[in-house]
């Protein structure tokens, strides 16, 4: 599996997000808990707060430093316990482009 990769400006500011389908989801189920963080020196990369909706988690991200890579990491619990934080498919690479 590919690692997800965005590009944007150094004043760009717009969502990310990852969807859930079956197999990962179970009819019925849903997420009831989500959070992320962002990893990167130099710092800069801001996430906003965190949105779920229906099988989707998403996050606003706004500014960086221009030629670095974040690594933005969700994490999020359904409502029958299962967890998902694999560090590939539940991460985005945001690369901040002068």
């Amino acid at each position: 599996m590919a690692q997800a990769i965005v590009e944007k400006s150094v004043d760009g500011k717009f969502p990310i997000g990852l969807k859930y389908f079956t197999p990962d989801l179970a009819s019925g189920e849903t997420i009831v808990l989500a959070t992320s963080s962002v990893s990167a020196s130099p710092a800069g990369l801001t996430l906003g707060a965190i949105a779920v909706a229906d099988n989707e988690i998403s996050a606003e991200v706004s500014g960086g430093v221009a030629d670095e890579e974040y690594k933005v990491q969700f994490k999020m619990i359904t409502s029958t316990g299962k967890v998902f934080s694999h560090p590939i498919k539940d991460s985005i690479i945001v690369k901040v482009v002068s």
